[in-house]
C-alpha cells in the first residue's frame, strides 16, 4: 500500500542518484587528462586556433636555421613577444617563441611530439616554462612529471642543447591562497630534479623577492596584469635573473 509505494519510490531515487554519480565520475575521468601524457587540445577549439598555431610553429621548426634559443610554454611565454625584454633578447640572439595561451604540460608534450622539435640543427638553448595552467587541477608532483617529460624529449633529440627550466611565476594576489603553495612545491620539485640531471639542464628561479611584497608576499600590480600574467617589468626582472 502506501508504505510499499514509498519504499519503491525510495529505491528508484537511490538507483537514480547512484547512476548519476557514476555518470558524473565517468565524465570527470574523460575530462581530466594526465599531465605527463601527450594530449591534443580539442575542447573549446571550435575555431581551430590552437592547431593552427601549432602547425605554424611546426613549420617554423622545420624551416629554422642556426637558432640560438627556442622558448616553449603557455601564455606567459607567448606574451613575452610583446615585452621590451623580448626586444632586447632578439637584438642579441636568433630566437623562436613557441608559447600557446592556456597550454598545460600535456599539450606541450603533444606539440613537441607532432612537429615542434624538428630543427635541422640543434638549438643552442631551449627555455621551458610550463605548468601554471595545471595548478588547481593536478598535483605538483604530477605536473613536474609532465615538465620533465618535455625536458627528456629535448635531451633525447638534441643532447648538446642547454635546457633552461624556468620556475612558474606566483599565482593569485595573496600569499595564503592554496594555489601559491602548490606553485611553490612544484617549483621546488623542478629545482631538485633539475640538479640531478647535470649541467645541461639548469633551473631558473623566478625573482619572487622582486615581484612580491617583502612582508605580506602579495603579488604587486607593478609586475602582474591579472595575478597570473606578467608586465614588462616582471619580464625584465626574469631575464636579468636568467
Amino acid at each position: 500500500s502506501m508504505i510499499a509505494t514509498f519504499v519503491i519510490a525510495q529505491i528508484i531515487v537511490n538507483v537514480f542518484v547512484a547512476s548519476s554519480k557514476k555518470s558524473s565520475t565517468t565524465a570527470g575521468n574523460k575530462v581530466k587528462d594526465s599531465p605527463d601524457k601527450p594530449v591534443e587540445r580539442i575542447r573549446g577549439q571550435e575555431d581551430k586556433r590552437w592547431i593552427s598555431l601549432h602547425n605554424e610553429y611546426a613549420q617554423e621548426s622545420r624551416n629554422a636555421h642556426s637558432i640560438d634559443v627556442v622558448f616553449f610554454g603557455d601564455s606567459i611565454t607567448q606574451h613575452m613577444l610583446n615585452s621590451q625584454a623580448w626586444e632586447e633578447i632578439t637584438k642579441m640572439h636568433k630566437v623562436l617563441n613557441f608559447g600557446v595561451g592556456g597550454d598545460r604540460t600535456q599539450h606541450l608534450l603533444w606539440r613537441m611530439d607532432n612537429g615542434e622539435l624538428e630543427f635541422k640543427q640543434a638549438p643552442k638553448a631551449v627555455v621551458i616554462m610550463i605548468g601554471t595552467n595545471n595548478l588547481g587541477v593536478d598535483r605538483p608532483a604530477e605536473i613536474a612529471e609532465g615538465a620533465f617529460k618535455a625536458v627528456d624529449r629535448v635531451r633525447q633529440k638534441y643532447p648538446t642543447t642547454i635546457i633552461l627550466l624556468v620556475a612558474i611565476p606566483p599565482r593569485s594576489k595573496f600569499a595564503e591562497n592554496p594555489i601559491r603553495r602548490d606553485r611553490q612545491l612544484y617549483n621546488e620539485i623542478l629545482e631538485q630534479r633539475a640538479a640531478e640531471l647535470g649541467s645541461s639542464v639548469r633551473f631558473v628561479a623566478f625573482p619572487d623577492n622582486e615581484v612580491l611584497h617583502p612582508s605580506t608576499r602579495e603579488f604587486s600590480r607593478k609586475y602582474t596584469v591579472d595575478f597570473v600574467h606578467l608586465t614588462n617589468r616582471a619580464y625584465e626582472a626574469l631575464v636579468i635573473k636568467a
